[in-house]
């Protein structure tokens, strides 16, 4: 009994853990053009491109493809990433369901040790596949070869405060293509 309450109990743990992290800093990376701000991820790209379809419909013609291949690679980064930890968090409730249920406390072993190995191979293959700086930078490139006037750079290091009067408190690199 008192190895079920253990094994309950460190399971709880584990879960508990898993489902509190969660982050809510700002991204240091993010997408200049023109005075605005574009925050560093798929998102910063998508509203980067709806003002392009206003602005500069040829241009978003040109960056669409490129644009569309980064969001389906973060859309299936994230299906995978989903469907395995749920994978994983189904095999280990089914294990401690049959291990209490189990006289011997041998049943559904190899079910509870599955599971940390599904949520983890699912998180390794979903940050392997997520979009990485050179998708972004050939994005940029490619934006900077079609656009005359209006240059996209890609910085690493927080939004300036003070845009208005280009005075930057934070620690800023930029990087112009």
């Amino acid at each position: 009994m008192s190895k079920k309450i253990i094994l309950i109990s460190i399971f709880t743990l584990f879960v508990n853990y898993t489902f509190s992290q969660t982050t809510t800093t700002t991204t240091s990376k993010h997408f200049s053009s023109d005075g605005q701000y574009y925050n560093g991820t798929v998102r910063g790209l998508s509203l980067y491109m709806k003002s392009l379809e206003t602005d500069d419909n040829d241009l978003y013609k040109v960056l669409e493809p490129e644009f569309l291949k980064i969001k389906q690679k973060r859309n299936i980064a994230l299906g995978v990433g989903i469907t395995a930890y749920s994978i994983g968090l189904g095999l280990g409730a089914y294990g401690l369901n049959k291990n209490i249920n189990s006289p011997n406390f041998d049943e559904g072993i190899g079910a509870m040790v599955a599971s940390p190995i599904f949520i983890l191979g699912g998180l390794l293959a979903s940050f392997i596949i997520t979009p990485n700086k050179q998708d972004y930078l050939n994005f940029i490139n490619i934006h900077n070869k079609n656009s005359l006037n209006r240059k996209l750079q890609f910085n690493i290091g927080y939004i300036p405060t003070d845009i208005n009067n280009n005075n930057n408190y934070c620690f800023n690199f930029t990087y112009k293509f």
